[in-house]
């Protein structure tokens, strides 16, 4: 699991969609799915539900989604920081 990985389940979550998550990331949607397929295997569970209309979220995945977007949110918060300071 990458920061990577965890910022693409909150644009997936955010767009509804795994096609308009790829366009808003600059990657193709194979690669997102696939992106999100290992780190689901790693999870041990799906966090989306798909389907032709686009994606939902599981029990797990809105369950997990907060403390994903925290530790994005975290992360932003660092790189940030670091920026400032120079470094």
């Amino acid at each position: 699991m990458d920061i990577r990985q965890l910022k693409q389940v909150v644009a997936v979550a955010d767009a509804g969609s795994i096609q308009a998550a790829s366009e808003r990331l600059f990657l193709s949607r194979p690669a997102l799915s696939k992106s999100l397929s290992r780190l689901e295997k790693e999870l041990g569970g799906e966090l989306f539900c798909r389907n032709a209309a686009g994606v939902a979220l599981t029990a797990e995945g809105a369950r997990l989604l907060p403390k994903i977007r925290a530790a994005v949110e975290a992360f932003e918060a660092v790189e940030q920081e670091a920026a400032h300071t120079g470094n």
